[in-house]
């Protein structure tokens, strides 16, 4: 894949935005700062419970080993706390990340982050998002009624949705955080849509949602290639729910502390 994307590229993402024909995919390195990235988690927590293994850059790997030498819900408030501390650093700074999404004319926004500094920028913007959250456990809908988890009426640049697939901080039994939330999450997700024409089908993904994967550009922004949240979303939404025409898709990989980001398509 090409480091740089070629001049019609370009255009064809800026022509894809105007229109509203892309779809946004935010990744942990889009607030960082001020939340640390997922690496650096790891590698905190790696140190503090004796972490035996050499991959202890591994947030979900280190996750997994607090799962089960602490117990399930350990890894998960350690990492609401990280977030509830943490504090933004605003919205009206034009170079940041969400606060340039948020100006775009876009309906539909997807995020693997568990934060809601998304749609903070948006409200910063005048606009009135609306979060959905997926609910890769059924348990959970059973016991959390009062949370969205469909999109009722279709959504505009002026109330975007603001989609959760790995959960939010509120909902900590959502979070996809282990090994076993992200093979559980992609199980789920192939399931639930195996046959989409059964009686007893049950899609995890609202069908606004799915269209905004396969009928549109994907912005992917604050995704390593190696990262457990983008293979997911590679192997599960991707392939999953392949497209019936094919639109550019880009990543913008930012790079800590270089002030450039590198572009593949």
């Amino acid at each position: 894949m090409p480091d740089i994307l070629e001049e019609g590229a370009w255009d064809d993402l800026l022509r894809s935005i105007k229109v509203g024909r892309c779809t946004p995919l935010l990744g942990a390195g889009a607030c960082h700062p001020p939340l640390p990235l997922g690496g650096e988690i790891a590698q905190e927590w790696a140190k503090e419970c004796h972490y035996p293994l050499e991959d202890c850059g591994d947030l979900a790997r280190v996750a997994q080993f607090l799962l089960v030498t602490r117990s399930p819900i350990y890894p998960r408030e350690k990492l609401i706390e990280y977030l509830r501390n943490a504090t933004p650093t605003g919205f009206t700074f034009p170079q940041e990340p969400h606060t340039l999404l948020a100006q775009l004319p876009l309906p539909v926004y997807l995020t693997t982050n568990y934060d809601d500094y998304l749609e903070r920028a948006l409200r910063h913007q005048g606009k009135e998002p609306r979060q959905v959250l997926c609910c890769w456990d059924e348990r959970v809908k059973t016991k959390r009624p009062n949370l969205v988890w469909n999109i009722d009426s279709d959504p505009t640049q002026t109330t975007p949705v603001v989609y959760h697939l790995h959960g939010h901080l509120d909902v900590p039994e959502l979070l996809v955080l282990t090994e076993d939330d992200y093979l559980d999450f992609l199980v789920d997700l192939w399931q639930s849509n195996a046959d989409p024409q059964s009686a007893n089908a049950r899609p995890m993904l609202p069908m606004r949602i799915q269209e905004a994967v396969t009928n549109a550009s994907l912005l992917f922004i604050g995704y390593r290639l190696a990262d457990w949240n983008f293979r997911v979303i590679l192997r599960g939404l991707l392939q999953r729910f392949m497209p019936r025409e094919r639109y550019k898709h880009v990543t913008v990989q930012l790079s800590p502390g270089r002030g450039k980001a590198s572009k593949q398509k």
